[in-house]
């Protein structure tokens, strides 16, 4: 390697170590979610290429993923996020940070990673074999992090909040499988908007995209780490799919809105799944979308058009009346804001971030929330209520306070999206059933 090459990666680890840490700091400091920090980020700051957007957004999300672990190779979180900015590049306790992020989510070492290793000035204390732990289990990784930088005992548990067993009743075993899919990435999931599904997934595929479809959901597609940016492909802008997750599909099955109906889409933001049912209803009857956030609603206006929808009609929502009259609704879905800790793969910094207080709000909300939707669904009609949690305070405890405090509705039995077999009124899917989020989802009908 020339000295020129040299001096240009020398420059760029110096780079990436100060972007990586002003974004983690961010989101440590200000809570605002790393995907939106990244984008602005990238957005004012053009000088970046695919590659270096590519390093820098690994390294932040694998810093995340694996923060349980790394903040124990420093002595204080409080003094690291105060590292003057000439220093960043050289603090040795925040290279060990970046250096271990990379060791634990790669096959191979980066040469970013490699001069990070060669800036630790203590790098002799640790192993002279420096392994890389991207292929390992989560145990084997363990063992490999407490070996390289003499740490000396780190666990699974370490990997979630400690307060995390209060909010989840999980079984250890299951809770086992959860944090460790909570440690992998997460592929992209699409859902099919067309009628030729089996078509879709093989022009997906000559694109050289690994397209799988789900045996469970007949309009799922399962794309493992996508090699090229599925918003430019032709598939999609002519509407035959949208990027939506299976556990997000799981809501709209269990909806089951029927050709002819009308339903409300209460909390609709982007709007997949007012697309989702204005596709099972096949452009009969309406869809009514509704968010007290009205530019994400603009969101789904740019996505009617391309999938060419007219059964759905976007209403300005202050979260308070009912659009329309009272008991107007053959079906009415609340998909309450929440947690979100069913998607702490995509979103590991929220894993850190949200305060274990902030479930109490949550759950006050997301009550309020389900009262004003039943005020909108009619007699013998549906109503749908759904999170991407996995905490037990913001599911069944919801839904056994709603139904207790009122004798109107009860438990619909349903198919489970899974196993098919009958569920009385409730479900849950777990990340490791379906390689997707988590997601719980109640069904129940006015009598």
């Amino acid at each position: 390697m020339g000295k020129s090459t040299s001096d240009r990666v020398n420059n760029q680890a110096r780079m990436y170590s100060e972007v990586v840490y002003e974004v983690v700091k961010s989101a440590f400091t200000t809570g605002y979610p790393i995907d939106r920090k990244l984008a602005a980020f990238f957005r004012k700051n053009k000088k970046f290429g695919s590659s270096d957007r590519r390093f820098v957004s690994e390294t932040v999300f694998s810093l995340f993923r694996w923060w349980g672990w790394l903040s124990k190779l420093i002595k204080s979180e409080s003094v690291l996020w105060n590292i003057k900015e000439y220093n960043v590049a050289t603090n040795q306790g925040w290279l060990s940070i970046l250096l271990a992020a990379n060791l634990l989510d790669r096959d191979a070492l980066h040469p970013i990673a490699a001069r990070w290793k060669n800036s630790l000035k203590d790098f002799r204390t640790f192993s002279k074999y420096l392994e890389v732990l991207g292929d390992k289990n989560i145990e084997e990784k363990a063992r490999g992090l407490c070996a390289i930088f003499k740490v000396q005992t780190l666990t699974e548990s370490d990997l979630i909040p400690k307060w995390f067993a209060d909010e989840c009743y999980i079984p250890k075993e299951n809770l086992s499988l959860l944090i460790n899919m909570y440690q992998k990435r997460p592929p992209i999931w699409i859902r099919g908007q067309c009628k030729q599904i089996l078509a879709l997934r093989d022009e997906l595929k000559k694109e050289g995209l690994t397209a799988r479809r789900s045996e469970y959901l007949g309009d799922a597609i399962m794309i493992e780490h996508p090699n090229k940016n599925l918003f430019e492909l032709e598939s999609f802008k002519s509407g035959k799919f949208e990027i939506q997750d299976f556990a997000s599909q799981i809501i709209g099955y269990v909806c089951n809105a029927q050709p002819g109906q009308r339903w409300w889409d209460m909390c609709a933001g982007a709007g997949g799944k007012s697309l989702q049912l204005a596709s099972m209803m096949q452009t009969k009857g309406v869809v009514i979308a509704t968010d007290i956030r009205s530019w994400k609603l603009d969101d789904l206006k740019r996505r009617m058009r391309r999938a060419k929808f007219s059964n759905i009609s976007i209403r300005a929502w202050n979260g308070k009346g009912i659009p329309g009259r009272s008991a107007n609704f053959d079906g009415v879905l609340a998909d309450v804001p929440c947690s979100c800790s069913g998607t702490w793969r995509r979103n590991p910094d929220a894993r850190w971030t949200m305060k274990h207080d902030d479930i109490k709000t949550l759950s006050k909300t997301q009550f309020e929330i389900l009262n004003k939707a039943a005020k909108g669904v009619n007699k013998g009609g549906i109503l749908v209520y759904a999170t991407c949690s996995v905490f037990d305070r913001e599911n069944e405890s919801i839904i056994q306070k709603f139904l207790t405090d009122r004798d109107d509705f009860e438990l619909d039995s349903f198919p489970h999206p899974i196993s098919k077999e009958n569920v009385k009124g409730m479900v849950r899917i777990w990340p490791h059933e379906a390689n997707s989020d988590a997601v719980f989802v109640c069904r129940m009908i006015r009598n």
